[in-house]
């Protein structure tokens, strides 16, 4: 945020970037002195300059931004971009140089963290769930594989690692474009190349530091990248600690519909000896990338359904409110299945993320007569199960109505009892009363 005091004229500030040579792996952004004046200016493009000394040959700061005019007592804003290629805490020095007041400087801090979790998938199997792709948020990251399997059991499954890494991909395309000049990116416009492969290799060759540079192998060896592995959850997830992959000479930016020959085929167990929801992070480094992929595992105890039971006369209906309570950060979508005679509930319920609802589930029964039944509620959202074991008894009805006859001595009168049938076919009713 900039801000100018104590003073009555219109100023004009620029800058323009250029990385410097660091050995602690800061991004140093210095200036060169431009004239000021006394009217208000338009904004310039930045002027980005790469060193080849620099340790990372891409600026990983960068801004749209080439200079910032400011009148009296204005404050403004430089709008800054922190693009990062690796893990780590770089530095920017942002150098504002103006006739009226001088220089001003700004140091900016940036930390790279891991990157988001990608998406990954495995070849088919029963234990493999499919879940929704809505969230609620980006706050709390869908898995990529979601396995479901009892208590005490193992499962092997096979995943499909891409060979291109698309957040990588994309980051270099963006780096490129930024790289541009405007006639550059003009023509690549119309021509629809603008993440082309040409231009995300030589943004690639460059954003390689000097000791990763030395890492790569020659022609014949560098058709591979070894990855090292890391589990989060080693005692349930195994994984090979590290993986080979080949080089994808045409690398696509989407990651859509792969084939086998754009993945390589990585075996996975999970084990578990209890109930729970497991997840575990998965991290793939090399000299040249960093990918993450998120796995989740439901482990459901055998055994543990609850149990129901539900008593009311005869086409008298009860129901009873099942609570559900919706912890995480997703929204979800359960789906009812009901079996049993005189069992209803809804077959779809919604509950939003940290909300919750109940489950209306009711029994009228039509005869007396005891009945068996289940309830299973699916969540769409997570793939998990929860089972209840239903037993309703149909008690002697009640009276359905009470009927008052009014007759003279000696004298006939006839009244109509209305008898209903809440059966889906005709029935025969005996009758049988104190009266005959």
């Amino acid at each position: 945020m900039l801000q100018v005091e104590k003073s009555q004229e219109n100023l004009i500030q620029q800058f323009s970037f250029r990385t410097n040579p660091s050995s602690d792996n800061n991004t140093s952004l210095s200036t060169d002195r431009l004239n000021g004046g006394t009217d208000c200016g338009e904004w310039e493009d930045s002027d980005l300059h790469c060193d080849p000394a620099d340790e990372c040959g891409v600026n990983e700061f960068f801004s749209p931004v080439g200079s910032v005019s400011l009148a009296a007592g204005q404050t403004e804003t430089i709008e800054l971009h922190y693009l990062p290629f690796h893990l780590g805490r770089r530095h920017c020095s942002v150098l504002l140089v103006s006739q009226q007041v001088g220089e001003q400087v700004y140091l900016v801090e940036g930390t790279a963290d891991l990157p988001l979790s990608s998406p990954l998938t495995t070849k088919p199997s029963p234990n493999v769930v499919h879940v929704s792709s809505a969230t609620s948020d980006g706050a709390d990251p869908r898995p990529a594989v979601n396995l479901r399997c009892g208590v005490g059991s193992t499962l092997d499954e096979v995943v499909c690692v891409p060979l291109v890494n698309g957040l990588w991909e994309r980051a270099l395309a963006t780096v490129g474009q930024q790289r541009m000049s405007p006639v550059e990116k003009k023509r690549r416009s119309l021509t629809h190349t603008l993440d082309s492969s040409t231009v995300r290799a030589g943004v690639a060759a460059a954003a390689l530091t000097t000791p990763q540079s030395l890492l790569v192998p020659g022609p014949v060896q560098s058709q591979v990248v070894e990855y090292h592995v890391e589990v989060s959850l080693p005692e349930h997830f195994l994984f090979p600690h590290t993986i080979t992959l080949p080089v994808a000479r045409d690398a696509r930016v989407t990651q859509d519909n792969l084939t086998d020959s754009e993945v390589v085929m990585v075996p996975l167990r999970f084990h578990a000896h209890v109930a729970g929801r497991f997840r575990c992070q998965l991290v793939l480094q090399s000299w040249r990338d960093i990918r993450v992929y998120l796995l989740e595992a439901v482990v459901t105890a055998e055994g543990g359904h609850a149990q129901l039971e539900f008593t009311t006369p005869a086409h008298l209906s009860v129901t009873q409110d099942i609570p559900l309570i919706n912890e995480s950060r997703q929204d979800w979508r359960l789906r009812g299945l009901v079996s049993g005679c005189g069992f209803y509930g809804p077959p779809v319920v919604y509950i939003r993320a940290g909300e919750k609802t109940c489950y209306p589930l009711t029994f009228r029964p039509t005869t007396q007569s005891i009945v068996t039944g289940r309830l299973s509620l699916l969540n769409d959202t997570d793939g998990t199960e929860h089972s209840f074991t239903l037993r309703g008894v149909g008690e002697r009805s009640l009276p359905l109505d009470h009927v008052v006859i009014h007759c003279s001595v000696r004298q006939v009168t006839h009244s109509t009892l209305q008898v209903p049938n809440y059966s889906q076919h005709p029935l025969t009713c005996q009758v049988d009363t104190l009266l005959l």
